[in-house]
């Protein structure tokens, strides 16, 4: 694939200061998941974060470690989008 058309990706670390980011990944399919994971992480490192990392038995638990990073405020699930999809339950 040529890439052609692709969006612009380019990450810019100083929009990202004190900026706090979790990875959640399953467990379940080791080569598939360490792929996935390493992608992430690369993502995460061009923009000058070091992500925490949280590993989950299957993909039925990613929902359970997203919502629980959520409500400890992970920048990547900010307050007003859980407080929005919580009270909808």
């Amino acid at each position: 694939m040529s890439g052609a058309g692709a969006a612009d990706t380019t990450l810019n670390p100083e929009d990202y200061t004190g900026f706090k980011l979790a990875i959640v990944a399953a467990s379940w399919h080791t080569q598939v998941m360490e792929g996935l994971l390493d992608g992430a992480q690369r993502a995460a490192a061009d923009a000058g974060l070091e992500p925490t990392i949280v590993r989950v038995p299957g993909t039925f638990e990613l929902p359970v470690a997203a919502t629980r990073l959520a409500e400890i405020r992970c920048d990547c699930c900010p307050r007003r989008c859980y407080s929005r999809w919580n009270s909808s339950l």
